[in-house]
């Protein structure tokens, strides 16, 4: 797998736009990085189906939200991972079951 399954981490940032396709969603988040650079993050997510079995729909998040996301993080390092969790612009934690095996953001 190129995500680094044994551990999760936590970014914030915007999101730049929300695929809410199969077999994979995913979502483009742009969010302050090293020095204050703006930077592009890329994350894959489950299926539709699987997401919607959490409560997520086409509308939980869109372009200009501001959002927490759970991740995988890639194993090179490069900017992105597979999400497990968001927490929405309302608040609303998305996932949090898939958050369950870990003892927390590392």
């Amino acid at each position: 797998s190129a995500y680094d399954r044994s551990r999760y981490v936590t970014i914030e940032g915007t999101v730049k736009q929300f695929v809410w396709s199969n077999p994979h969603t995913r979502i483009l988040l742009v969010a302050e990085g090293a020095g204050g650079a703006i930077k592009q993050w890329d994350f894959e997510g489950g299926g539709v189906n699987r997401l919607s079995n959490g409560g997520f729909n086409r509308n939980t998040i869109v372009p200009g939200d501001k959002i927490k996301v759970a991740y995988n993080p890639m194993r090179d390092g490069s900017s992105g991972g597979f999400f497990l969790a968001v927490t929405a612009a309302d608040g609303k934690l998305y996932g949090a079951e898939r958050l369950q095996g870990f003892r927390g953001p590392n």
